[in-house]
């Protein structure tokens, strides 16, 4: 690992000299009083306050590479240490500050084995929605993000709910709980969305637009055509969801179906046990005189295809790198259907 000293004050000059140093004295004039209220909250003496404001900076700006980021205490760090550190020792005695010292020594020990092994994308895996939650309930202690919640609320009601539990679990439970709840719900929330993705027919309007339409029985882009988009990935967990509407779709179509394009603009990946899967429903299809396309293969989703066997069961040519060409090709009648193909 190549360390570069003071990366974030290069290049140096005076008028970004001059505009640097304002903009310390106006850092200082808000972060001062911060860091003395935050020192009330974790038990310790007002100089730490200080300590914590001014010996990081000088850390940062020789270690660090960002010209934007603030390095200083904030109140949920506070609120961790109290919450835990008081039921070990009375906040502010010699013991306590012994037992502060040493998480700090801890914590910058585990952030370094972090910042070594690049373990920075675990951050990724908190979502705004639980990380206001989180605050939320630290706020209890003097942080309340009240206007957070209330955007949660209005924008989306069902993360606002996930947001809530986890302010509730830091106020009931503890802190550090209520971390390891943000990260699993956030997770979660992820593995939700590709669970359950939202799926959707094309069918063209009386002026002759692309319109998406809900993936309902029946539905159907013109007579012997459906062109479905499958909104994630595809994976194990997900798998039954593509082939079950597929086969649902040609068999509740008003006319037989003869060409089925699937839009795989959204999807970049094709697990094992998805293409056992798709390749079952290729079977089926076949005995049912369906021709499978697929259109907007990416490059990641074709290396799939062609590893697990999909490629060669579809074949080459019904697979294309955009959608108008697969619909030229299925209207045009020049590819084989599977009936075609398997003889």
């Amino acid at each position: 690992m190549r360390l570069e000293f003071f990366a974030g004050l290069r290049p140096l000059s005076r008028s970004g000299a001059v505009r640097d140093v304002l903009a310390g004295v106006t850092l200082a004039s808000m972060n001062i009083p911060q860091v003395l209220g935050y020192t009330r909250i974790a038990g310790t003496p007002v100089v730490t306050g200080l300590y914590t404001v001014l010996l990081p900076l000088v850390a940062f700006a020789a270690f660090g590479s960002s010209r934007h980021l603030v390095v200083a205490a904030d109140s949920a760090t506070a609120a961790i240490f109290s919450s835990s550190l008081s039921q070990m020792a009375a906040p502010g005695s010699e013991k306590y500050m012994a037992l502060v010292g040493m998480v700090a020594l801890l914590t910058a020990g585990f952030l370094l084995v972090a910042r070594v092994v690049q373990l920075g994308f675990l951050a990724d895996f908190l979502s705004r929605t639980v990380l206001v939650g989180f605050l939320t309930g630290v706020g209890t202690l003097g942080m309340i993000d009240a206007t957070g919640l209330r955007d949660i609320r209005r924008e989306s009601p069902g993360e606002f709910y996930l947001a809530t539990i986890t302010a509730a679990v830091v106020v009931a439970v503890g802190v550090e709980q209520g971390i390891l709840l943000a990260m699993a719900l956030s997770l979660f929330r992820h593995v939700r969305h590709s669970y359950r993705p939202h799926t959707m027919v094309w069918a063209p309007d009386a002026e002759g637009h692309w319109l998406p339409a809900p993936t309902t029985p029946g539905a159907v882009t013109e007579p012997g055509l459906v062109i479905y988009r499958f909104g994630a990935d595809l994976f194990y967990a997900n798998d039954h969801r593509f082939t079950d509407e597929v086969r649902m779709l040609v068999e509740h179509a008003p006319t037989p179906v003869r060409w089925f394009i699937v839009d795989a603009g959204v999807i970049t990946d094709m697990d094992y046990s998805a293409a056992r899967s798709l390749r079952d429903l290729l079977d089926d299809l076949v005995r049912q005189k369906v021709g499978m396309i697929f259109a907007r293969v990416s490059p990641y989703l074709k290396s799939d295809m062609d590893r697990h066997g999909i490629t060669a069961a579809i074949g080459e040519a019904r697979i294309f790198p955009t959608l108008h060409e697969a619909i030229a090709a299925a209207r045009a009648g020049t590819l084989e259907t599977g009936e075609e193909r398997q003889r």
